[in-house]
């Protein structure tokens, strides 16, 4: 009994030593064996991605236009000229002295307006007198429109004088009444009604008083 207890110890030892020696061995191996080095070598290719920001700049040409309006044309018509009151011009007329009439101390003269020119012309009213004296200076006198001394006549109406046609007018006053309102004068200045020349008739008068003159009438003698 005691000889087979060591026997079994034996083969037990004997395990334990077989065991360990296999562990040794396998240590040493791992040690040996080294990992041989790889000849595969990774290179990686870093890739660089630059992203081109484009930046677009649109620049607007601001275009001021400057609209110039064409001028405005006014167009003014020609004032319509306004025709004048009928008239006969004195470089169309002969004037001179008719004759003449006189009563106590009253005094009346003719006048005659021939149409000289070649075309008719129409006169209507009262011409201007004027007297002047010898030395041509004016003579002051004080001058009526209408009805006179010697005369009553109807207000102006037209007279129209053809060629070489004839109108007349009165012209009235007092004689010497004593007074010193007598003027002499050796010119009469006569100027058709809406005319501005004057025709002068040489005459001797010498009025008393204001003078009277008739409106225009047709013929020799109104």
């Amino acid at each position: 009994m005691k000889t087979h207890t060591s026997k079994l110890s034996s083969v037990i030892v004997l395990s334990a030593l077989t065991l360990s020696a296999c562990s040794i061995s396998s240590h040493g191996n791992k040690a040996n064996i080294s990992k041989a080095p790889s000849n595969k070598t990774s290179s990686t290719a870093s890739t660089t991605t630059t992203a081109a920001s484009a930046s677009t700049t649109t620049t607007t040409a601001s275009v001021s236009t400057t609209t110039t309006a064409a001028p405005t044309t006014t167009t003014t018509a020609a004032p319509t000229a306004t025709p004048g009151p009928p008239r006969c011009h004195v470089s169309q007329l002969n004037i001179q002295r008719s004759n003449s009439a006189a009563v106590p101390g009253k005094a009346q003269i003719t006048y005659t307006l021939t149409n000289i020119s070649s075309q008719s012309c129409p006169i209507i009213g009262y011409p201007k007198i004027s007297l002047w004296a010898s030395n041509g200076t004016a003579v002051p006198i004080q001058v009526n429109d209408g009805a006179g001394p010697t005369f009553h006549l109807p207000a102006p109406s037209q007279v129209t004088l053809s060629p070489g046609g004839v109108a007349s007018f009165y012209l009235g006053f007092s004689l010497g009444n004593g007074s010193n309102s007598c003027v002499t004068a050796t010119t009469v200045g006569i100027t058709p009604p809406n005319d501005s020349s004057t025709a002068k008739v040489t005459q001797l008068l010498a009025p008393c008083g204001p003078l009277y003159v008739s409106p225009i009438e047709p013929g020799a003698n109104p």
